[in-house]
C-alpha cells in the first residue's frame, strides 16, 4: 500500500479512532498538548503511536500519557526484533519480540 497522511482531521472520522493496519498517519489539529492526549486515548486500540517535537523533554511527557504499546519520538520507522512490543486495550496481545519468534514445545 502507498503510505497516506491525513491532516486536519476531525475526531469523528473512523480512521482517526479505529485501528487501521497499514501505512497511515492521522494528524489532527490541536492548540495545546494537554488537549491532544485525551483525544489520542479516546480509542479502543493502542498498538502504535508517534510524537513529533523539537523538545524531547516535552515529548517524553506526552509519550508517558499516551495509552499505546509502542510510541516513537521523532521517528516513524520500524522497531528492531530485539525490543518488546505489544498493544494496549484491544490491540495486540502484549507479546515480547522473543516470544513472537519462538515456538515452545514440551516433550
Amino acid at each position: 500500500m502507498t503510505p497516506a497522511v491525513f491532516a486536519d482531521c476531525t475526531d469523528d472520522l473512523p480512521f482517526g479512532t479505529d485501528e487501521v493496519v497499514g501505512p497511515l498517519m492521522v494528524v489532527p489539529p490541536f492548540d495545546e498538548e494537554d488537549e491532544m492526549t485525551p483525544r489520542a486515548n479516546a480509542t479502543d486500540s493502542g498498538l502504535f503511536g508517534a510524537v513529533s517535537s523539537s523538545d524531547v523533554s516535552r515529548a517524553n511527557g506526552v509519550v508517558n500519557a499516551i495509552d499505546s504499546g509502542s510510541v516513537l519520538i521523532n521517528d516513524f520507522g520500524t522497531l528492531p526484533a530485539s525490543v518488546p512490543f505489544g498493544g494496549y486495550k484491544h490491540s495486540g496481545i502484549g507479546y515480547h519480540a522473543i516470544e513472537h519468534y519462538t515456538q515452545v514445545k514440551l516433550i
